[in-house]
């Protein structure tokens, strides 16, 4: 499951991480280590979406890894319990209904691959 922070395939730290939620997660990071690397990756509908990875998985992506890593991530940044932990407030019905659409678009719209990448540049 990817975290704030970290390459969304191996999980790794790719961030300095400043401040952690009690549950460890990181809360605020900082700047990218040297093998973070930003990636556009095409989807099976040919929406685009932008993440994470470190130097080396972005070399070999597993795009189902990937895929279920980014799934796991969004349905866990939409419970209840995660918003709550953070400071946020329970979803409202509809938003929870809306939520649910998104994802389900998101299952049947794996990546297909990478269209662009980039070195993260260092915050100064």
């Amino acid at each position: 499951m990817n975290k704030q922070g970290c390459c969304v395939q191996c999980e790794e730290p790719i961030y300095e991480v400043i401040e952690t939620f009690p549950d460890g997660e990181p809360k605020r990071i900082g700047s990218p280590f040297e093998n973070a690397r930003e990636a556009t990756l095409v989807l099976m509908s040919g929406s685009h979406v932008n993440v994470t990875f470190c130097e080396a998985c972005l070399q070999f992506p597993d795009f189902p890894v990937v895929h279920r890593s980014m799934l796991e991530a969004w349905k866990r940044e939409t419970t209840d319990e995660f918003r709550m932990a953070r400071g946020g407030k329970p979803m409202e019905e509809s938003h929870r209904s809306a939520t649910r659409g998104f994802l389900w678009t998101r299952v049947v719209d794996p990546p297909l691959g990478v269209l662009s990448s980039a070195p993260i540049s260092r915050r100064t």
